[in-house]
Order: C-alpha cells, then sequence, then structure tokens
C-alpha cells in the first residue's frame, strides 16, 4: 500500500515565519535542499487537468516523503493542478458538467496526499478565458471550502493585467489569494537581454505589478497577495 501519509501537524508561532512563505516544487526538481523551516507552504506542481474535467499525467503524486516531511514540521501541502490552452480552459471553466468533473476529481487527488490546499496555475494565450476565472474560482472555493474546511484555494496571476483581460478585484474576492508570478519579465523571446524580474526600470517591473498592475486589490485586500519571486536566472 506505500508509505501511510502523515496528516499537517501544529508547529509553535514561534518557530514559524511571520509571514506566509509559499515555495513552489515543480515535479522535475529536488526536495533534497528544502528548508522547511522557513516556509509555510509547499506547492507541489503539478497534476494535469484536461478539458473535460478529468486528470492527466500526475506526476508521481502523491509525494509521500515530501507530504510527510513537510507536515512533521508544521508546512502546509498545496496541490497544482495546471492547464496551459486557452481554448482548453475555455471548455473546462465554462462548461458545468466538466467543472462538476474538475471539482471531484481534483478533490479526490488531494486527499491521497493529505494535501492542504489547491493552487490553480491556468495559462494560455489570449484574452478571453481571464474573464471567466472570478466565477470559476469562486464555485471552486465555495465547493472546497464546504467539502474539506480549511482548505486554501489559490490562483497564480500575471504579472502584468495585459489589455485588462483580469478583474483582478473580482479574482481576489473570489478565493483565499493570488500567487503573483511575479517573473519571466525577459527570457528566451525577448529582442533585448534583462532581468528575470526587475524590481524598477522600464515600463514594467515589480513595483508596476504591485502599484499599477494589482492597486485595486493592494487597496482594498492586500493579505490576499502572494509575491512569486524567482530562485533562477536565465541564460
Amino acid at each position: 500500500a506505500g508509505t501511510p501519509v502523515i496528516p499537517l501537524q501544529e508547529r509553535p508561532a514561534s518557530e514559524s515565519p511571520t509571514a506566509t512563505v509559499f515555495g513552489f516544487l515543480p515535479y522535475w526538481g529536488t526536495s533534497e535542499y528544502l528548508h522547511y523551516n522557513l516556509l509555510t507552504h509547499i506547492a507541489c506542481a503539478a497534476v494535469e487537468v484536461n478539458p473535460d474535467g478529468s486528470l492527466g499525467n500526475e506526476h508521481g503524486w502523491p509525494w509521500t516523503g515530501v507530504i510527510n516531511e513537510a507536515h512533521q514540521q508544521g508546512v502546509r501541502i498545496i496541490l497544482v493542478a495546471t492547464l496551459f490552452d486557452a481554448g482548453n480552459i475555455v471548455t473546462l471553466v465554462t462548461d458545468p458538467a466538466y467543472r462538476t468533473v474538475f471539482f471531484a476529481s481534483i478533490r479526490a487527488k488531494m486527499l491521497e496526499g493529505s494535501a492542504d490546499g489547491l493552487n490553480i496555475d491556468f495559462e494560455g494565450g489570449g484574452t478571453s478565458w481571464q474573464t471567466h476565472m472570478p466565477a470559476f474560482m469562486a464555485e471552486l472555493t465555495t465547493y472546497l471550502h464546504t467539502a474539506q474546511p480549511g482548505c486554501e484555494v489559490t490562483i497564480d496571476g500575471p504579472a502584468v493585467n495585459w489589455s485588462q483581460a483580469w478583474d483582478l478585484s473580482a479574482l481576489a474576492a473570489s478565493c483565499d489569494g493570488i500567487f503573483i508570478m511575479g517573473y519571466d519579465f525577459y527570457g528566451s523571446w525577448s529582442t533585448v537581454t534583462g532581468p528575470v524580474a526587475p524590481l524598477i526600470g522600464g515600463s514594467f517591473n515589480i513595483v508596476n505589478t504591485l502599484r499599477v498592475q494589482y492597486a485595486s486589490v493592494l487597496a482594498t485586500d492586500p493579505s490576499k497577495l502572494i509575491l512569486g519571486v524567482p530562485y533562477y536566472g536565465a541564460h
């Protein structure tokens, strides 16, 4: 039956970071050097989602070793669900039957690994699917809060709200938090070299992300925002 999963253990407040430290661990990474004492959450990325709400590649979930080590030290485990195609996202989030399948399927996966929350990482070109996300996240959050009290539901948000495709205030109100993907300002697609996550300089940077792109959320619900910081560089 394999190694049993250990539920989340309480750790003294004096031994926990004073703010949310929400670290992403991708399936291609390693947990060998994790400093659990410096983390409050580990987002395990990821289980892939199909447009009909079923699940695809689970990348070895549940990661029992990481889950148990984290839970023993009071670190919450968040399961990440990914879908990286704009058309497929629209298909999923606008079809009630597909949403129902997804909600039940992903909760079952969370229970397999005794996950303490869910993070939605949906990304795709275009600016149409984003308009559906606040309603989708509100329904998902209500479902999980009811089915699993204490569960945290977050979504990954853009560093730049291109074409104002996102209603970020509504998105923040629809769930427990937005993880701002504050990176990849420059990359292999860029015509000039630049930093992965510039604090200042140019038209778009981290200061702009917080003070301009997320100004409405900062004004009304700043505790809903988690700034993603890249622990990598690009060649």
